[in-house]
């Protein structure tokens, strides 16, 4: 089935992000609030019925579901009245480009946009969605994503069996920041990429035969690189080095096998990003990255400010996880200032509150932690705008808090039972 036959591509083509052809796609009609009904009553259905069989808690769910479908619903308002994004281009070649031949003109880079314009066009073209409607959709489907997060939280922790109320409370806040309810808020890459790894998260510490975990594994990682294929290498590199602390007992094979393997992973790592391979000098290579992420990162500014571009690696790795910080220029600045000072108290109670005997002996939070620290540091060097940094980090900080809630101590903080 193909889209709008009377569009002409040549007037109408939207290179993406480049707004809206047709304010009359977005939808605000009957048959809109209808779906928004059935999609909200359908999902507190389900949440009624996993309640009742013991897999998540009902008062705590509909409190994760109600705060995240406010976030999601002024978000959403946001993007059709406010803001020009790439949601909308999605949302349109889905739609109005033909059945076959438009995907020639896009890279390997440029698989996350086919995939969820494709997407859009199944939900528009073959179940009458329109766009408000397909995200509210998702936006429903996010709320299980922030539920399942918690219960794999309060499952590491024991949570529901402890009388350790600070750390009951403590770990319970998670879930409630807000910029994670806004980026599961819709269709895009990010709360596809977000539902790929809490399914591999789950299968990572629930499934103990490790031939099957990998098999299990194997066509999520298939699935993550049609929507960001620099997501499907960082999992890779995880899971090897899971795999060589699960099999592999001596801790000088252990390391030097994996070092060996981080070398190799450069190697790949650079050759993906478009690095032709000259030498097998890690030193080269090594340098080849820096200046290739270096060049990158102008991307995000004018040719103006390239003098201006830090260096620094630290530097851009605490702007990466934590910009914007005590700016105050508009409220979108307060407001991640503020979230962004708490997730550094956050975080730094969570690394001082690590057990090194769970640490050594989990081999899960390895993967973990393997993955953030991987993919938070390219991505560190690779980009350089608050906007990318804001959404970006909150495509990985789950898997840094799931890591952390596996090798923390029996108390968070120093208080008596």
């Amino acid at each position: 089935m193909s889209g709008k036959n009377n569009i002409d591509l040549d007037i109408n083509y939207t290179d993406p992000p480049g707004g809206l052809i047709d304010i009359d796609i977005l939808g605000t009609d009957l048959y809109t609030i209808f779906y928004s009904l059935f999609f909200i009553l359908i999902s507190v259905f389900f949440i009624f019925k996993m309640s009742q069989r013991k897999i998540i808690n009902f008062e705590r769910s509909i409190a994760i579901f109600s705060y995240h479908s406010v976030f999601s619903a002024l978000f959403i308002f946001l993007l059709m009245t406010k803001l020009v994004n790439d949601l909308d281009s999605y949302f349109q070649i889905g739609i109005f480009f033909p059945d076959f031949g438009y995907e020639d003109n896009y890279n390997f880079r440029q698989w996350g946009i086919l995939t969820i314009s494709h997407f859009y066009r199944i939900f528009h073209l073959y179940f009458q969605l329109d766009f408000l409607a397909i995200n509210l959709l998702f936006a429903c489907i996010g709320s299980f994503v922030l539920i399942f997060f918690d219960k794999i939280i309060s499952s590491n922790l024991n949570l529901n069996n402890t009388k350790k109320k600070s750390l009951n409370y403590f770990f319970y806040f998670l879930v409630f920041f807000p910029s994670f309810s806004i980026w599961t808020s819709y269709l895009g890459k990010d709360i596809l990429t977000i539902l790929i790894l809490l399914f591999i998260a789950h299968i990572i510490l629930n499934e103990k035969k490790i031939v099957l975990k990998f098999s299990l594994i194997a066509p999520l990682i298939f699935l993550i690189s049609l929507i960001r294929p620099h997501f499907a290498f960082f999992v890779l590199v995880s899971l090897f080095i899971y795999f060589f602390f699960k099999v592999i007992n001596k801790n000088v094979y252990r390391y030097t096998i994996i070092l060996s393997f981080l070398i190799i992973s450069v190697i790949l790592g650079s050759s993906l990003i478009g690095d032709k391979i000259e030498s097998f000098n890690i030193f080269k290579i090594m340098t080849s990255f820096f200046e290739g992420a270096e060049i990158q990162r102008r991307n995000y500014v004018s040719p103006s400010e390239w003098d201006n571009i830090s260096s620094n690696i630290f530097k851009l790795y605490f702007s990466f996880l934590f910009t914007p910080i005590f700016a105050f220029g508009s409220i979108k600045d307060i407001f991640l200032s503020v979230e962004n000072f708490i997730l550094i108290i956050i975080m730094a109670k969570l690394i001082l509150n690590v057990d090194l005997r769970k640490f050594r002996e989990i081999n899960e939070t390895k993967f973990f932690l393997t993955f953030f620290i991987v993919s938070s540091f390219i991505l560190a060097m690779f980009t350089y705008q608050s906007g990318v940094y804001w959404r970006m980090k909150w495509l990985i900080l789950p898997y840094f808090f799931i890591g952390m809630s596996l090798i923390q101590k029996n108390t968070l903080i120093n208080v008596k039972e």
